[in-house]
């Protein structure tokens, strides 16, 4: 992590208002955050929960947030994976 840029609280909850989610690390595992409906959405391997925005500055304010992008090089496209199968199942 030391690589990628960290955002406090505040920058995290502006990230988030403006579509992104952001990801912060607890007893070595990922938190992950994003901003629906006027509150933020917590979720990870173990539960999800959603919060106020005052709640998530006040109980997030000494973490250090990172910003998640997807890498869509490892993603796999569903629909095209679905057609390829089904085209071996065909020839079969």
């Amino acid at each position: 992590m030391d690589n990628i840029n960290s955002f406090n609280v505040k920058d995290a909850l502006n990230i988030l208002k403006n579509g992104g989610v952001v990801f912060t690390i607890i007893k070595n595992e990922p938190s992950f955050f994003k901003y629906e409906n006027s509150l933020i959405f917590s979720f990870n391997n173990k539960s999800s929960f959603y919060i106020s925005t005052d709640d998530f500055i006040e109980l997030y304010v000494l973490n250090s947030f990172y910003l998640y992008e997807e890498n869509n090089e490892e993603t796999i496209d569903i629909a095209r994976d679905n057609e390829y199968y089904s085209m071996n199942s065909i020839k079969k």
